[in-house]
């Protein structure tokens, strides 16, 4: 499996694991929790929105790349 791929894998995974979290945080047994555990599982979801945000840059960046290859340069 090449980078990309790999990059592309990582970040639906992280997708993945902050949907279930935030479906969690807002679910009938989040409210169950001791403060400390709430405190904690919230700084995991915003961490875990950053990493995502992250991966998304760096998948643009890598589109960006790939697109201004493909450009041919303007002719004065």
């Amino acid at each position: 499996m090449g980078w990309k791929k790999r990059l592309i894998k990582e970040r639906d995974e992280v997708q993945s694991r902050l949907d279930r979290l935030s479906v969690f945080i807002v679910g009938f047994s989040f409210a169950k929790l001791d403060q400390r555990t709430k405190s904690l599982l919230r700084i995991q979801q915003g961490l875990l929105e950053g990493y995502l945000a992250v991966l998304n840059m760096r998948l643009e960046a890598i589109e960006d790349r790939k697109w201004a290859r493909h450009q041919k340069p303007s002719t004065p």
